[in-house]
């Protein structure tokens, strides 16, 4: 290997063409490896709005689920409501039984 290498050497001094086709292949090398760092910008932009959007996606389900949940509260709300109007009635109407019946005993003595 060590013989080889002056040899190389000599050749590259030696021709212009191999000059020229070092050249070109640092040329090509240059812009496959532009073209490289383009690729991999337009890769982490696509990652970035991939998980902007995986991201956005979860945020409406969670939203989805939050309004069935107040929902099925309100309506709970509502029927807790309707229970204590309807047994505040009927103490209503016991309380006044009952007023009824002391008055009665009241009055039998």
């Amino acid at each position: 290997w060590q013989l080889c290498k002056p040899a190389a050497a000599n050749m590259a001094a030696n021709e212009p063409a191999f000059l020229e086709k070092v050249g070109e292949l640092q040329r090509q090398l240059h812009c496959s490896e532009q073209k490289r760092l383009e690729l991999e910008n337009n890769l982490l932009t696509c990652s970035k709005s991939s998980q902007l959007m995986l991201r956005s996606i979860r945020l409406k389900s969670y939203q989805k689920e939050l309004c069935e949940r107040e929902k099925k509260a309100q309506l709970r709300n509502h029927q807790l409501l309707k229970d204590f109007d309807s047994i505040e009635a009927q103490i209503t109407a016991l309380t006044s039984g009952s007023d009824t019946l002391k008055k009665m005993k009241v009055a039998d003595y």
